[in-house]
């Protein structure tokens, strides 16, 4: 009975880091940026910013992804509780909504310990589901 809980619990420990790493290895299109950004969300910029060499040079150093990390995931979340307000998400854009404020926290939890590469990407791609699952 043990060797089953044990079975299931690394199971779900693998599907969600193969949910993480799909998450923050989400290629988005030009057009999806700029709809993001007609929105007037801050996840088009945060986006743009990703890419950007600088932002990727300032994302090696840890002090720098922590101070970038805490100041983008803290405009993801105003993005995520806007479209919540507006009211018009889908069921499947709730649970990704719900999913956004559980690692929200917890990833702000670790990132006063240890800020991780893909930590906002993947709040990034969870926010994109949320939005784009609109009614």
């Amino acid at each position: 009975m043990m060797t089953v809980g044990y079975a299931l619990l690394i199971s779900l420990v693998l599907l969600a880091y193969v949910f993480y790493l799909r998450m923050a290895g989400r290629e988005f299109s030009e057009q999806e940026i700029r709809e993001l950004e007609i929105l007037e969300l801050n996840l088009g910029q945060i986006l743009r910013l990703l890419d950007a060499p600088d932002v990727q040079m300032l994302l090696e150093r840890n002090q720098s992804r922590r101070r970038i990390f805490r100041e983008f995931s803290a405009d993801l979340k105003d993005d995520v509780a806007k479209i919540i307000r507006a009211g018009y998400l889908s069921p499947a854009g709730r649970v990704y909504a719900f999913f956004f404020y559980v690692s929200y926290y917890l990833f702000r939890l670790k990132a006063v310990v240890f800020c991780g590469h893909n930590d906002l990407p993947f709040l990034a791609g969870i926010t994109f589901n949320a939005v784009s699952r609109r009614t």
